[in-house]
């Protein structure tokens, strides 16, 4: 065919039809699937935690609180003998809260500095906040398997009981206490660091005067009281008036997706 035939052939209407036809009949390529979590892991480029510093500072203080104590509780059990079934079976239970304690408290302070790092990832306090917070990511990871073989044996203290310790081998339970001990100064380092580093690594505070963004902090107890008294009053009352998210209200709600989507 010359050009010109080829460019007439084309503008009838039976070609037209043929070609409509085959853009249906061949099925279009399917679009790509995005990881969420490489949405969250690679971020476009390098900015603040979205989290005003002085509450950013509070909530990386709790969270380190934390973790202290639940490193204290484990270690504090693991005494001389702690091991033998006498000792072991009546502190069971003491045990497995202070393990339980440790790694959902290191999960989040985890989270919290991989947020950070992800945010500065492409600057220079990224690339010396990265080792750091790669310490604490191991460890959560360690921490987080030997807790689920626990879970698997259901915590029974026959099998955990050890009578001979110079036939035993190293199990999750020592290897736990181990890496707890070794974790005060991992926790200490990106701690301190981001701490000394606030300006640079979080959103300014906001004049006084001004709405901020605020995060409770309170413990555990003291928030599910509240919301329970908060359901009771809602049940109450007959009308209830919904007010819209403000936007320091959407900016907290950001940040933890952002942590969610992550660890999903």
């Amino acid at each position: 065919l010359t050009p010109s035939s080829s460019v007439s052939s084309l503008t009838t209407d039976s070609n037209r039809s043929s070609l409509i036809q085959q853009d249906y009949d061949v099925p279009r390529p399917a679009r790509p699937h995005i990881n969420p979590h490489c949405l969250y892991d690679v971020p476009k480029g390098g900015g603040e935690v979205m989290l005003e510093m002085n509450y950013a500072l509070e909530l990386l203080g709790r969270l380190e609180s934390d973790v202290t104590s639940g490193i204290s509780g484990l270690v504090g059990v693991a005494t001389i003998g702690w091991r033998s079934r006498a000792n072991l079976e009546p502190r069971l239970s003491e045990l497995r809260w202070s393990v339980s304690r440790l790694s959902s408290s290191l999960h989040e302070l985890t989270s919290f500095c991989q947020s950070v790092r992800a945010a500065h990832h492409d600057k220079g306090l990224g690339g010396k906040l990265g080792p750091l917070v790669a310490n604490l990511t191991k460890a959560d990871l360690l921490v987080k398997e030997c807790c689920q073989k626990l879970e698997c044996i259901g915590w029974n203290a026959a099998k955990l009981a050890v009578e001979d310790p110079d036939i035993h081998q190293p199990d999750e339970l020592d290897t736990l206490v181990s890496c707890a001990a070794a974790l005060t100064d991992d926790i200490r380092q990106v701690t301190s660091f981001i701490q000394g580093n606030a300006t640079l690594l979080f959103k300014k505070n906001a004049p006084v005067g001004q709405e901020s963004v605020y995060i409770n902090l309170e413990d555990k107890s003291a928030k599910e009281e509240d919301a329970a008294v908060k359901v009771q009053e809602s049940t109450n009352n007959e009308e209830q008036i919904q007010e819209p998210f403000s936007e320091n209200d959407k900016t907290v709600l950001d940040f933890y997706s952002g942590i969610i989507i992550q660890h999903a």
